[in-house]
């Protein structure tokens, strides 16, 4: 696996599907590094206005280091933008990108490159491996009867893996609940796990559900040695 002077033992996703699923989980007015990667040292500090799947990442300026201004960032421009998300399952992100275009009004804004290739390493004990991978969840109703949701996962750990399904999707369920998970490998092989819900949270329109595994030894360890991702 290919390393950067920025990071070690990263893990490295090239589909634009899975870079998406991590880059939307920075909220508007996030902070992000962009450095140039030749003629200007430093590393600006820059929010995050929003981005497009597959298109571009928009920027605004924060903060300039010394003998930075506005000019520097010249459309063909090559820099490296790194991020921290926060969370149960914190993660730094970088990535290389170039600059398409900036805007000076109403606000001075840069437009980037959408990622081809993003560059993450865990925060946490159990570093989060991004997947983009088909699984269903079968949630356990107060009546005793079972309900079966679609969705895909959309990362995977030791302790857990976080699952995301549409908003339209039956989820009457509470933290806590008690989960059995299905979901099947880029290999096609089919993973069945159980473990109970952290967290709920809508993002972009859809669910995002953060499971703890009831058997640890089930995780990503499990799933690596045993069925190669």
């Amino acid at each position: 696996m290919k390393t950067t002077e920025a990071f070690v033992k990263n893990y490295v996703k090239k589909d634009i599907d899975s870079i998406f699923n991590i880059l939307i989980r920075a909220q508007v007015g996030s902070r992000l590094d962009f450095q140039f990667l030749l003629g200007t040292g430093g590393r600006i500090t820059t929010e995050l206005v929003g981005l497009t799947k597959g298109h571009f990442v928009i920027l605004k300026i924060s903060a300039f280091p010394a003998k930075v201004d506005f000019s520097s960032f010249k459309a063909s421009a090559l820099g490296i933008v790194r991020l921290l998300l926060e969370g149960d399952d914190g993660i730094c992100v970088a990535f290389r990108t170039e600059i398409i275009s900036t805007i000076t009004f109403p606000s001075k804004l840069i437009f980037l490159k959408f990622p081809t290739q993003i560059q993450t390493r865990g925060l946490r004990n159990h570093n989060r491996i991004p997947l983009n991978v088909p699984a269903s969840i079968k949630l356990k109703k107060s009546n005793s009867s079972m309900s079966d949701i679609s969705g895909k996962l959309i990362d995977l750990s030791d302790n857990g893996c976080r699952f995301q399904c549409g908003v339209d999707k039956n989820l009457t369920t509470e933290i806590k609940s008690n989960v059995d998970l299905t979901f099947t490998l880029e290999t096609g092989k089919s993973v069945e796990t159980s473990g109970i819900i952290k967290n709920i949270k809508l993002i972009n329109n859809h669910y995002h559900i953060g499971i703890q595994f009831a058997v640890l030894g089930e995780g990503a360890s499990f799933i690596l040695n045993n069925h190669k991702l």
